[in-house]
């Protein structure tokens, strides 16, 4: 990354520490960026699935589990070690400006995986729901984003970081829905 990059990056990640920390909101946030926190959500979408789409539902989890592995390991076990790019929460510059919410994970920064799993499974499910559900179906593209604004809040992504996820979370979650219609048509043509 170059130097001004890094600067404005800084700043902005700064901006929120300093303008948009709330006490109150700080065990909120430290939840909503917990992958933990959305295991209802994710029950809800199968049993949904399972109940609505009997013929797809089975197909449609196994594409979210690949896709979710996939995004995952690319932006983890690939980008993250190229890039090699320290948390703010570890900047020793940064350190005294801020006290992050949470702990600070031992991983490296760029991008983040949270916001690129999460922006795959969102872009898919809305690319999927969008016809059924109307305008509910946008929910699943602000809900990556609320996890990436989570991330920068407690301290372990610069806003890059996240920027970087959801651009690449949402690139795959496209193109594995249309690889997944694709292949569903070729196994099921009546299903869809």
């Amino acid at each position: 990354m170059t130097d001004w990059i890094i600067e404005v990056d800084q700043q902005m990640f700064l901006w929120v520490q300093e303008h948009l920390r709330v006490p109150s909101l700080d065990l909120w946030m430290s939840l909503i960026r917990d992958k933990h926190f959305w295991l209802p959500l994710y029950v809800f979408i199968i049993a949904y699935l399972a109940f609505q789409n009997r013929k797809e539902w089975l197909g449609i989890t196994l594409a979210c589990m690949l896709l979710v592995g996939v995004s995952d390991q690319f932006s983890s076990n690939f980008l993250k070690k190229k890039v090699n790019r320290e948390r703010p929460c570890k900047e020793i510059i940064l350190k005294e400006r801020f006290t992050p919410v949470a702990g600070c994970s031992g991983g490296k920064s760029f991008p983040s995986s949270h916001a690129t799993n999460h922006a795959a499974l969102g872009m898919f499910f809305y690319i999927f729901f969008r016809r059924k559900w109307g305008w509910p179906a946008g929910l699943f593209i602000l809900w990556p984003i609320l996890i990436g604004f989570a991330q920068i809040y407690i301290g372990v992504h610069y806003p890059t970081d996240i920027l970087a996820g959801l651009f690449l979370g949402a690139s795959l979650g496209w193109l594995c829905y249309f690889a997944y219609l694709k292949i569903a048509v070729k196994v099921h043509p009546l299903a869809l």
